[in-house]
């Protein structure tokens, strides 16, 4: 959401920056310039829209709630205050609310891209998948261009329908987008292993870890997807390293009880043989 409301602010920043006030001196922070706009222009929505996405760009929600509110009075119409206040509702929880908000907005706006992704992503959270799949596919706007967190949010509803070869597409599309994006090559490797696909599902808990060395999942992952191939001794470093970033994460401590068990099994077997 943050990436929302950041891509707003900037939008709205830049258009009133250029179309209604004349600056002519360097703003000296991002604060200065929000305040200074609601200053001189508290009369105007998006005056109080740009307020508000300040306020939830810093986690101040419920300051943000009243900017938007404030907006909302003053111009009812405009798509893009109910789409963030959905955003708002979204954090409280208040899913169905936060869904009214984004169709209130979308009726409005029927093209406004980031509507139809952020109700595709409530929707996703509600166990409604054939209904987020739906929204989530027309969040790419006029361009068509999806977003990644749209495509990663595609995998992930692929996937609760058991549509695993598209989960996989969608996820590995996400990564071509934003290779940053971590959590993608958890559930790709996921994806991999549960198809029994292991070299590959190793290949993409590394690719991750190299973001990100520290990260659990991956290395939980990784751990038990060695363990499986019989790589016991680097599935057992690669578990105990997890472990101690994370002592209590159960499924690596789990999968290393298991791993230090298989590897005496094989040990045992192999001093049996004549």
């Amino acid at each position: 959401m943050d990436r929302i409301t950041f891509l707003l602010l900037l939008f709205f920043i830049f258009s009133l920056s250029s179309t209604t006030f004349k600056r002519n001196y360097c703003w000296v922070s991002e604060s200065h310039f929000v305040e200074d706009i609601m200053r001189k222009a508290p009369g105007k929505a998006r005056t109080h829209l740009i307020g508000g996405v300040y306020y939830f760009k810093k986690e101040r929600y419920e300051e943000a709630q009243k900017e938007y509110q404030k907006a909302i009075e003053l111009n009812p119409f405009y798509p893009e205050v109910h789409n963030n206040m959905g955003n708002y509702f979204f954090i409280k929880g208040e899913y169905d609310r936060a869904l009214a908000e984004y169709q209130k907005a979308l009726s409005l706006n029927p093209s406004l891209s980031w509507a139809h992704y952020n109700m595709g992503h409530v929707l996703l959270q509600k166990g409604r998948y054939a209904e987020a799949i739906a929204e989530l596919k027309k969040s790419g706007g006029p361009s068509g261009l999806l977003p990644p967190d749209a495509y990663f949010d595609l995998g992930l509803a692929y996937k609760m329908t058991g549509q695993i070869g598209q989960a996989i597409s969608h996820y590995q599309e996400t990564i071509r987008l934003d290779p940053t994006m971590v959590r993608a090559y958890t559930n790709l490797g996921n994806l991999y292993n549960r198809k029994g696909l292991l070299d590959r599902a190793v290949e993409t808990y590394e690719e991750g870890l190299k973001l990100d060395p520290r990260n659990t999942l991956l290395l939980a992952n990784l751990g038990q997807t060695l363990s499986q191939k019989g790589e016991y001794d680097r599935a057992i470093e690669v578990l105990a390293t997890a472990l101690k970033i994370r002592g209590d994460l159960s499924f690596a401590r789990d999968n290393l009880e298991t791993t230090l068990k298989a590897k005496n099994n094989k040990q045992r077997a192999q001093s049996n043989k004549p």
